[in-house]
C-alpha cells in the first residue's frame, strides 16, 4: 500500500489555501475512482498500482483481470527476477505462467510462437513466448473458454523446441557436467532438470549424486545402444537412486509426500484441484470500495465543509456511533421546570 496517496493531516488543511485543498481532494478522489471502478489494479506480486490494461483478462475474479501483472507473469514464464535479466523459457515455466491467469497450455500454439519469436525480424525478436501464446490463445477462436484444465500433455521434444532450448541446454549442461558432445549435454541436463524438479536437491551432496545419476543413465543407454548388457551399470543406478532416497521401493504415498517440498507439494495440488470460483457472497466481504467512499472521501468531504454523497453517507454511518441532545418544545420545558421547582410564583415576580 506504499503507492497510494495520502491525505493531509489536519494541520496541514488550516496551513494550505483552500484552491489547493481542491486541487488536491480531485486528484486524490479521481485516483480512488480508478481504483473502486477497477481502472487502476494493484499486483499482487510486485505491488505496483498499473493500469488495467497491464493486465491479462481473467474472467475468475470481479475485475476480470489476473491478480499478476503482465511483467509479472513474463518474469515467471522466464525464470527471471527481474526485467533486466536474460529470458530463459521454457515449456515448464510457460505452463507455471499460463496456470496462474488459467489458460491451456497447447503444443502446437507454443510450436507456432516459438517460431514467431525465433524467426521474428526486429523488436518482434525481443517478444517473449509466453506473451505471443496468451495472444494467439485469445485470438484463436477455437481456444476460448479453455482453460488450464484443457492444456495438452507437455512435449518438449518437437523439432521447434529443440530450436529454442537447444543453446541454453548445452551451455548449462557444459557448466555442469565438463565437456561431453552437446546431444550427450543436451539428455544430461534434461535428465538433471527433470530429477531435481521432482525431488528436493537442498545440497551439495545431492547435486553430485543427481548429477552422477544422470551420468549413469547416459552411460547406460550408450551401452544398451551397442547391443551389451547393462546389469552392472543397473545396480549403479539404483546403489544411486537408494543414496538419495528415491529408489522405487523406498516411495510408498506418504514417502513421495515426505520428499516433496511444501511448494512442490502446493503445485501438486493445484494441478489435480484448483481452488474453486468462491461464490458470489464472499467475493467482497471486506466492502473496501464502501471503507472508501465513507472513511476517506466521507470524511475529508466533513472536514473541508462541502456537502455531497460522500459526506451524507459519512453523517448516516456515524449516527450509530453518535449522541444527540434531546430536544425539548416550551411546553415540555415548563412541564419540567415545575416538577422540579413548582409552579406557584412569589410576590412581586
Amino acid at each position: 500500500m506504499a503507492f497510494l496517496p495520502t491525505a493531509k493531516t489536519e494541520e496541514a488543511v488550516k496551513r494550505t489555501p483552500v484552491s489547493e485543498i481542491r486541487k488536491d481532494y480531485v486528484k486524490i478522489a479521481d485516483y480512488y475512482n480508478k481504483i473502486v471502478n477497477h481502472e487502476i489494479i494493484y499486483c499482487k506480486l510486485c505491488g505496483r498500482p498499473l493500469r488495467h490494461t497491464a493486465f491479462y483478462m481473467d474472467a475468475r475474479y470481479a475485475d476480470n483481470r489476473s491478480i499478476f501483472c503482465k511483467e509479472c507473469l513474463v518474469n515467471i514464464a522466464g525464470q527471471r527476477t527481474s526485467s533486466r535479466e536474460d529470458m530463459n523459457e521454457t515449456p515448464e515455466s510457460i505452463k507455471k505462467a499460463l496456470q496462474i491467469i488459467d489458460k491451456p497450455f497447447i503444443n502446437d500454439v507454443y510450436d507456432s510462437a516459438v517460431a514467431t519469436v525465433t524467426n521474428g525480424a526486429g523488436e518482434r525478436t525481443k517478444e517473449s513466448v509466453f506473451a505471443v501464446m496468451v495472444t494467439m490463445l485469445a485470438s484463436l477462436p477455437q481456444y476460448r473458454g479453455k482453460t488450464f484444465k484443457d492444456s495438452d500433455i507437455l512435449d518438449t521434444d518437437t523439432a521447434n523446441s529443440e530450436v529454442k532450448i537447444n543453446r541454453r541446454l548445452v551451455d548449462a549442461g557444459r557448466k555442469r557436467f565438463g565437456d561431453y558432445p552437446e546431444k550427450d549435454l543436451m539428455f544430461l541436463e534434461k535428465e538433471y532438470e527433470d530429477w531435481t524438479s521432482r525431488y528436493p536437491c537442498d545440497s551439495k551432496s545431492q547435486e553430485v549424486l543427481f548429477q552422477r545419476l544422470c551420468c549413469q543413465e547416459l552411460a547406460a543407454s550408450e551401452i544398451e545402444k551397442k547391443g551389451g548388457s547393462t546389469k552392472d551399470i543397473d545396480k549403479s543406478i539404483q546403489d544411486t537412486m537408494s543414496a538419495l532416497g528415491i529408489k522405487p521401493s523406498q516411495s510408498s504415498a506418504d514417502g513421495m509426500a515426505d520428499n516433496l517440498t511444501f511448494g512442490q507439494m502446493i503445485e501438486k495440488w493445484e494441478a489435480e484441484k484448483p481452488i474453486p470460483e468462491p461464490d458470489d457472497e464472499f467475493k467482497d466481504v471486506d466492502k473496501v470500495g464502501a471503507y472508501i467512499d465513507i472513511f476517506f472521501k466521507g470524511h475529508l468531504s466533513k472536514s473541508m465543509g462541502l456537502r455531497n454523497m460522500f459526506s451524507a453517507a459519512y453523517d448516516k454511518f456515524m449516527e450509530k456511533f453518535s449522541v444527540k441532545k434531546p430536544e425539548m418544545d416550551d411546553e415540555t420545558e415548563e412541564m419540567l421546570f415545575n416538577k422540579i421547582f413548582g409552579s406557584k410564583l412569589t410576590e412581586g415576580d
